[in-house]
C-alpha cells in the first residue's frame, strides 16, 4: 500500500522506503537540522482503511481497548523511562490489521490514533521529540508499518525483535516472591516479619522484597523522608538480612529512586538539582540524573546497600517520575548531559556494571510503566503497576509485559484478597496472575485454613508447571476483553485459564492438558479438533482436592467438564 505522509517541521526531513517485503513497509526518517541544535517536535501524518479493525493495542492501554474518534485520539508516549513506541490495531478474531512501531525507542515520541468519521480510515500523528533531548545535527529512525495478516502476538514478538537485547535473568527471578506492601505497608516488624517469613516459604516463596517503610520511622506513607536510605524502623538490617538467608529465602529492598524528602538530611545537599519545584502539598522533590553529582550519590547507596547489608536485589521504584518540568527545562553547565533520556540511561548502566560486579545474580526489579526496551536493558524483572485485589487489571498488565518482554521474568502485582472471602474467590487472584512469577502479600498467619490450602495448591502447581507457564509460548485471545482465554504451551504440554464462558480448542496432540476455571461457572468446555485421546483425567478444587479421577475419551468434537469455580481439570493422555 502506498501512504501519503505528510510532516510538520521546518527541518529538512526525507522520508523514503527502505524496504518492502510481505506486507511490510520500512520507511527511513531522516532529519537535518541545519545545524548542532536542540530539536524542536516534529510530527508526521498519514492514514490506513479502517477495515476489519474492532480493536486496539499498545503497551499502556490497560482494559481500555476501543477505538477512538481523532478529535479525541488514543495516545501512547514513549521515551527511555517509559512506554514503547509500538501500536496495533486487530480484529476480533486477533488477527493483526496493522502494527506501527519506530526502531529508536529512547527519544521522547508519541504515536495517536483515531477514527475518521468522515472516512473511516484510522488518523496516525507520529510526534519526535515530545521532550527536551541532546543537541545533534541529524537524526534518522526507521517507521516500520506491518500489515500481514497473522495472530497479533506473532507480530507483536516479531515487533520488539527490533529492540532486543540479550539480558541474563537469574533463577531466582523465576520463583514465587513475598511482598511487604499490602500486607504491612510501612509497620515492618523484624521479629513478626521473620516469622511470616518462614510460613511463606513453607508455601513455596523464595525471596522477599521489603517495600517502602524500613527507611523511616515515618508511617504517613509519601517521601518526605526519603533520601538517605538509612535504615530505621528495621535499624539492623545487616542483622535482619541475615535472618532472611537463614529462612532460606534471598532479600531484596525497594528504593524510591528520585525522591529526596523535605525532612532528610540530603534536602539541603541537592537544592538547585530537581526535576521538579518544591510543592507544600507534597514535601519531596524528584533528584535530576543530568547532574553527575546526583547520579554518583544514588549508585553509591545501591553500592553500599549490597556490600554491607548483603541484599541480594533492589526493587528501584519510580524512575518514569524522571520527568522534565518548568523548572527544569533549561540546562545548566553543571550537568554532564542535556537530554534527560539519556542521564537516566547513564545512571541505570552504571547501577548495573557496579552490582553485578558485586552479585552476577543480582535482581533488579522494574515496574510498569517503566518497562519499555531501554529499561530491560538495565533490570531483569518487570512488574505490573498497582492494582490492588484488581484481578482483572493484573491479568492484563501480565499479558501486556509479556508480549513485549521476550525472556525478561514478568510479575504480577502483588496478591491480596480479603481475609473473610472465600477460598474459590480469592483463589481468582492467583488464577488471573498465573502466567507471571506471582508475588504474594497477604499476611499468612491470618489466612483461614481453606485460603491457606488454596494458597499453597496453587503455588504448588505454578511451581512444578513454571516453566510452560511463563517460558512456553503465550496465546492471549480477546484483548478487547482484557484477555479472556490464555493459553501456554511448550512441547507436548499445554496449559490454559478461561475467565470468561469459553471454549478451548485442542488442534493437535498433547501429552497433557491443563485447564483452569477462573470464569465462576461450573463448566468448561474442550473442543477437540483433533482425533479421539484415551486420556486419565483429574478434577480438582481450588484447595488441591481431587473431586474426580477416572479414564476418559477426550472425543472429537466438544467435551464438558464439570468444574469447580476456581478449579482445574488435568488431562493425561495415553493414547
Amino acid at each position: 500500500m502506498n501512504y501519503k505522509f505528510k510532516t510538520e517541521t521546518d527541518y529538512k526531513i526525507s522520508l523514503q522506503k527502505a524496504e518492502e517485503r510481505e506486507d511490510i513497509i520500512k520507511i527511513k526518517i531522516s532529519i537535518d537540522f541545519g545545524k548542532k541544535s536542540t530539536p524542536k517536535p516534529v510530527v508526521i501524518r498519514w492514514t490506513h482503511p479502517c477495515k476489519n479493525v474492532f480493536s486496539q493495542w499498545n503497551p499502556q492501554l490497560w482494559s481500555t481497548r476501543t477505538l477512538n474518534p481523532n478529535w479525541m485520539p488514543i495516545k501512547n508516549g514513549s521515551r527511555s523511562a517509559e512506554g514503547t513506541p509500538v501500536q496495533t490495531h486487530l480484529s476480533l478474531d486477533g488477527i493483526n490489521e496493522i502494527t506501527v512501531s519506530v526502531s529508536d525507542p529512547l527519544i521522547p515520541m508519541e504515536i495517536a490514533t483515531g477514527i475518521i468519521e468522515e472516512t473511516a480510515e484510522i488518523s496516525y500523528k507520529l510526534t519526535l521529540f515530545t521532550k527536551l533531548v541532546s543537541p545533534m545535527d541529524k537524526y534518522e529512525t526507521v517507521l516500520t508499518i506491518d500489515t500481514r495478516k497473522l495472530p497479533y502476538e506473532k507480530v507483536l514478538a516479531d515487533t520488539i525483535r527490533l529492540w532486543y537485547e540479550e539480558t541474563s535473568v537469574p533463577e531466582a527471578a523465576k520463583e514465587p516472591m513475598y511482598s511487604t506492601w499490602y500486607s504491612y505497608h510501612q509497620n515492618l516488624s523484624r521479629h513478626e516479619l521473620i516469622a511470616e517469613l518462614k510460613l511463606a516459604k513453607q508455601l513455596g516463596m523464595e525471596t522477599v522484597i521489603v517495600d517502602d517503610g524500613w527507611q523511616t520511622q515515618d508511617g504517613q506513607r509519601g517521601y518526605a523522608h526519603c533520601g538517605d536510605w538509612e535504615p530505621e524502623r528495621l535499624s539492623d538490617m545487616k542483622g535482619f538480612v541475615s535472618d532472611v538467608h537463614d529462612v532460606g529465602m534471598k532479600c531484596m529492598l525497594w528504593f524510591g529512586v528520585p525522591f529526596v524528602g523535605k525532612y532528610s538530611k540530603s534536602w539541603e545537599r541537592f537544592q538547585g538539582k530537581f526535576l521538579d519545584a518544591y510543592d507544600e502539598k507534597h514535601p519531596w522533590c524528584v533528584l535530576d540524573p543530568r547532574y553527575p553529582e546526583v547520579r554518583e550519590y544514588l549508585t553509591d547507596i545501591y553500592e553500599k546497600a549490597v556490600k554491607e547489608w548483603d541484599i541480594d536485589g533492589l526493587k528501584l521504584d519510580f524512575i518514569n517520575n524522571m520527568q522534565l518540568t518548568e523548572a527544569s527545562s533549561t540546562p545548566d553547565n553543571n550537568m554532564d548531559y542535556v537530554s534527560l533520556e539519556d542521564a537516566i540511561c547513564a545512571l541505570l548502566a552504571e547501577i548495573k556494571e557496579r552490582l553485578t560486579a558485586l552479585k552476577s545474580d543480582i535482581l533488579i526489579e522494574f515496574r510498569q510503566p517503566y518497562t519499555g526496551p531501554v529499561m530491560r536493558r538495565y533490570g531483569n524483572m518487570l512488574r505490573v503497576a498497582d492494582c490492588p485485589q484488581d484481578a482483572v487489571k493484573n491479568r492484563a498488565g501480565v499479558v501486556d509485559l509479556r508480549l513485549l518482554a521476550h525472556k525478561t521474568a514478568v510479575h504480577s502485582d502483588m496478591l491480596m484478597w480479603n481475609y473473610d472471602d472465600t477460598p474459590e474467590s480469592a483463589a481468582l487472584q492467583l488464577i488471573n496472575a498465573i502466567f507471571s512469577v506471582p508475588q504474594v502479600s497477604v499476611l499468612i498467619e491470618k489466612l483461614c485454613e481453606e485460603q491457606r490450602k488454596m494458597l499453597e495448591f496453587y503455588l504448588r502447581f505454578w511451581k512444578e508447571n513454571k516453566h510452560c507457564l511463563i517460558d512456553g509460548k503465550l496465546s492471549a485471545e480477546n484483548p478487547e476483553s482484557c484477555y479472556s482465554l490464555i493459553t501456554s504451551e511448550i512441547e507436548n504440554k499445554i496449559i490454559a485459564a478461561s475467565y470468561i464462558k469459553n471454549v478451548m480448542n485442542i488442534k493437535k496432540a498433547y501429552n497433557e492438558i491443563i485447564f483452569i476455571n477462573g470464569s465462576w461457572d461450573d463448566e468448561l468446555f474442550i473442543n477437540n479438533k483433533y482425533d479421539d485421546m484415551k486420556s486419565e483425567c483429574t478434577i480438582y478444587t481450588c484447595t488441591g482436592e481431587i473431586k474426580e479421577s477416572k479414564e476418559i475419551i477426550l472425543k472429537k468434537g466438544v467435551n464438558v467438564f464439570n468444574i469447580p469455580k476456581s478449579g482445574m481439570v488435568k488431562l493425561s493422555i495415553s493414547g
